[in-house]
């Protein structure tokens, strides 16, 4: 009896991961080489931002309308790209980006903050960026349509556009309302 083998297969969510780290690692090494140039512009910004944070309400429309009109456009551009033959080269570069600058974010706030810095960050991600993600892989693991498309196909379509929707603005209503008010609980 010959031995088996095990065969060793790597899903698109696993190189997702993947690219995700790999942006982190280059995060990193970034913001340990260039924190001279840049520093000073991100501890301008996050001045601005803490204190337009103490000033506003909870509830903004203005910051409520920016979200929105930003995060269609950048799933618009994500479904865009998911409809070409360089889909997965798409939502891995997405992914590299998305790694690359969370490892930025998180070194200023780690730097500016030490420890305390660790939670600034979180919360500045957290809950919206779950469903965020969520979105972003209910449009990644959508099948392409083939030549003929079939109205089982077009449901199918339909649905992911749907949830990924629901999740979108879950996450748009997370982040103008709840992330406001728990980071006026920080600052």
């Amino acid at each position: 009896m010959r031995g088996r083998m095990a065969k060793f297969t790597i899903t698109d969510v696993q190189i997702y991961l993947i690219a995700f780290v790999t942006g982190l690692f280059l995060g990193v090494i970034f913001f340990q080489i260039k924190n001279d140039s840049f520093y000073p512009a991100m501890c301008l910004y996050h001045e601005l931002r803490t204190d337009k944070l103490r000033r506003s309400d909870i509830i903004s429309v203005g910051l409520l309308r920016f979200i929105v009109v930003e995060r269609l456009k950048g799933f618009g551009l994500l479904f865009l790209t998911q409809i070409t033959a360089l889909r997965r080269v798409a939502a891995y570069v997405y992914c590299l980006i998305a790694g690359f600058s969370c490892a930025v974010l998180e070194g200023f706030y780690v730097q500016e903050y030490a420890i305390k810095g660790l939670v600034i960050f979180f919360a500045t991600l957290l809950p919206h960026y779950i469903f965020y993600v969520m979105a972003w892989f209910r449009i990644c693991s959508a099948t392409l349509p083939t030549k003929q498309m079939s109205k089982a196909i077009f449901f199918d379509m339909v649905k992911m556009l749907t949830v990924a929707m629901v999740f979108l603005f879950v996450g748009i209503i997370c982040e103008s309302v709840f992330n406001v008010w728990f980071l006026k609980k920080i600052f």
